[in-house]
């Protein structure tokens, strides 16, 4: 009995290591349902690459329903709420940070575009289409003043807050300046012309360098305005310009999205701010709207007004790691435009044009997959949540939202990975996941077998120790059984009395 036993748990063993070590199918069908599958690129070398994942594509965001055609955000952060301008209804919606919903409306005169927030007082700034700034209590929600800049003014747009001097910078397109407003007495303090037919349509104020930044939409250039003297200290060149003005301050860095459509300036053009050179370029696929910056995954957010798509780009690489549909369903008209970064809550807030609405983005986090131990010329590929990678190197990078998520390492013929299914979990931290692959019997043991044994591989283990189980089981029972029936037959004979013979006379 205890050999028949020893034996089942021996061959149970071997089941589990030829589990473990054989090689699977090649085509993941032949195990699970079918998925989406994406190439992302060719044969090249194996190194480190960062891809792009459709990050939103089977998710539902916050969506607020605002005025027609939003189009500027601003976040007050002394009051913690969003403020949205729709330029159809003439008037600027007011979101709570603390439940995304509309708390109050504020009529304004035709044409209200782009804002800039005062963080000292929270006092929001915003122009209408003639020539006249207005102040909105961040406070109250009132108006509470107005500044009429005249010639000098046409068309404003307040884009931009010196936190240094406390100065509103205003934006004309159509007088070809820059207008400086005293934060404290909404006064113009000063007019800073940038050259003719030059078209200024964005801006950002850097603290450390204590500059303004204008792209110049006539010149493809940006101005650099000193925030002490407000005068124009230098130009850099060959700048596509763009709406789209974010300041990375853990790199004293300026990224601007372009928004012309023209060849070559569907991009985002990084430059050094301590130096003022253009150190690098992110290429994109359309031309894009608005721009800000997430300091606590380091992340650019570009809005596509014409892809319906939001960009994210990491600015410790300087590439694009995610693209996040902006509207729920099918609909792909959603025109995103202004965008604003709450810092309390860390979400992002996207004005949709095409569909009065906010969205409200998740904040996201990196998720890094790393293999080691093929050759160089060896294809692999993963699932992640049910879309395939091909990666054409060792290592991939993308972004999530907080959740769980599947992982799945498709088999490589003649390799044993270390794990064939797996969760992820993200949950407020970058998440980053080692693969390793070896030939059977090589570089491993029989822990490091068990160890790779997840997800159906358990499925599997688990049906074979039942199945053996059962076995052994049934077996004893019916020994058993087998063994009570002949005991008691014995004892019923020797119960019986004895039958005598007649003896012969």
């Amino acid at each position: 009995m205890r050999g028949i036993i020893a034996l089942c748990f021996a061959l149970l063993l071997v089941g589990t290591l030829f589990i473990s070590t054989q090689e699977r199918p090649n085509s993941p069908s032949q195990l699970f349902a079918p998925e989406q599958s994406r190439p992302v690129g060719g044969a090249g070398l194996r190194g480190a690459e960062e891809v792009p994942f459709p990050v939103g594509e089977v998710r539902s965001f916050d969506e607020i329903g605002v005025g027609a055609y939003p189009y500027g955000v601003v976040y007050d952060s002394t009051v913690n709420e969003i403020y949205v301008s729709d330029f159809y209804s003439n008037a600027v919606s007011i979101i709570s940070g603390m439940n995304n919903t509309v708390i109050g409306n504020v009529h304004m005169p035709y044409g209200v575009g782009m804002l800039a927030c005062d963080k000292s007082n929270g006092n929001v700034y915003l122009g209408d289409a003639v020539s006249t700034v207005y102040v909105i209590s961040g406070r109250t929600n009132q108006l509470i003043d107005s500044v009429n800049l005249g010639l000098s003014g046409l068309a404003p747009e307040p884009e931009a807050y010196n936190s240094e001097t406390g100065a509103i910078y205003v934006i004309s397109s159509l007088s070809n300046t820059v207008t400086v407003l005293n934060g404290q007495s909404d006064q113009v303090t000063s007019v800073i012309p940038v050259g003719n037919n030059q078209y200024p349509n964005g801006a950002v104020f850097d603290p450390t360098s204590d500059a303004l930044y204008v792209s110049e939409e006539g010149s493809n250039s940006l101005t650099v305005i000193g925030g002490q003297t407000n005068q124009v200290t230098t130009t850099v060149a060959n700048v596509p310009p763009g709406r789209g003005v974010a300041y990375v301050p853990i790199s004293n860095s300026i990224y601007v999205a372009a928004n012309t459509g023209k060849p070559n300036a569907t991009v985002v053009t990084i430059i050094n701010a301590s130096t003022n050179s253009i150190t690098g370029s992110v290429p994109l696929a359309h031309a894009y709207w608005g721009a800000a910056y997430d300091p606590v995954n380091r992340d650019v957010y570009v809005t596509g007004r014409d892809s319906a798509n939001v960009t994210i780009i990491n600015t410790t690489s300087g590439r694009v790691v995610g693209f996040v549909p902006t509207q729920n369903g099918s609909q792909q008209e959603s025109g995103p435009i202004g965008i604003a970064y709450d810092s309390r809550n860390q979400e992002m807030y996207v004005a949709l044009s095409g569909t009065n609405n906010v969205t409200v983005l998740p904040q996201f986090f990196s998720v890094a997959i790393q293999e080691v131990g093929l050759p160089s010329d060896t294809p692999w590929s993963f699932s992640f949540n049910g879309t395939t990678e091909y990666p054409t190197v060792s290592a991939m990078s993308w972004v999530e939202p907080n959740g769980s998520y599947s992982l799945r390492i498709n088999p490589v013929p003649g390799y044993v990975s270390s794990f064939f299914l797996r969760s992820v979990t993200v949950s407020g931290q970058p998440q980053t996941i080692v693969v390793a692959f070896h030939k059977p019997g090589e570089g491993s043991s029989i822990g490091s077998e068990f160890q790779g044994l997840l997800g159906s591989d358990w499925y599997y283990l688990s049906a074979a120790g039942i199945v053996v189980g059962v076995a052994v089981y049934v077996f004893v029972v019916r020994r058993g059984s087998i063994r009570r029936r002949r005991t008691n037959s014995r004892v019923s004979s020797s119960a019986l009395p004895r039958e005598t013979c007649p003896r012969s006379w």
